[in-house]
């Protein structure tokens, strides 16, 4: 049968022998619960994904440099056509 909770009693606690995500031993430090393996896999991936971030953002940057380098040379034309028309009703008034 199952025991009540308040029956269950730890007898000791040790510290752990293995790390818990790649489960092996051999690059794990038990002191600090921290494994070399699994530390360096995860700043690896951190890093990874920090530099694809990055890289999605400069793409994004030049793109929206380059909508407003469109929208500048528009209305640059525009201004020059009003230009040209104030220059034309000019000569009839």
């Amino acid at each position: 049968m199952l025991k009540q909770v308040d029956e269950i009693k730890v007898k000791i606690e040790k510290y752990p022998t293995r790390c818990d995500i790649c489960h092996l031993s051999d690059l794990f430090d038990p002191y600090t619960e921290q494994c070399l393996r699994c530390n360096t896999t995860k700043q690896a991936l951190e890093q990874q994904i920090f530099s694809e971030m990055d890289l999605t953002n400069r793409e994004n940057s030049k793109s929206q440099n380059q909508t407003i380098m469109v929208i500048g040379i528009i209305v640059v034309v525009l201004n020059v056509i009003l230009c040209i028309i104030c220059v034309v009703l000019s000569l009839f008034i």
